[in-house]
């Protein structure tokens, strides 16, 4: 009678959960932490090559001996 009941029977058991190994819960959080700081950061430098690239297309260009020509135009201006 005893093995009609199936209380025997390993398959039918539940399965017990066990807490995890030493250290494990402080990997994870660090490993979070790591990841989320370095997401930060990479936006940080994202945004501030935005800022760089974008000043340099508002900047317009000089022609070839344009600054010469300033001072030039300044000595003159000076000399008068």
């Amino acid at each position: 009678m005893a093995a009609a009941s199936g209380t025997s029977n390993p398959v039918n058991r539940k399965q017990t959960r066990l807490p995890p190994k030493r250290g494990q819960i402080k990997v994870g959080i660090f490993s979070k932490f790591v990841n989320m700081v370095v997401r930060v950061v990479s936006k940080a430098r994202r945004g501030q090559e935005r800022k760089k690239k974008v000043a340099q297309e508002t900047q317009s260009p000089q022609p070839h001996g344009s600054k010469h020509m300033a001072q030039k135009e300044h000595c003159d201006i000076l000399l008068t």
